[in-house]
């Protein structure tokens, strides 16, 4: 996973996906990924390519 960039270290901070790994006993290194993960930075290639697209359009 050397790709995936995590915006914000979301551990403690009262986050129910993030701060189970701590109550039901995950090991320490779990990553949190949930169907829908939204915790992560989307390519700068692919924000350019929607950037492109809107100014065209709009």
């Amino acid at each position: 996973m050397k790709h995936i960039r995590f915006k914000t270290n979301r551990f403690n901070t009262h986050s129910r996906k993030y701060d189970s790994i701590v109550t039901q006993n995950y090991p320490a290194d779990t990553l949190p990924m949930w169907v829908a993960d939204m915790d992560i930075e989307v390519d700068e290639r692919i924000l350019k390519g929607l950037h492109d697209y809107l100014d065209e359009k709009f």
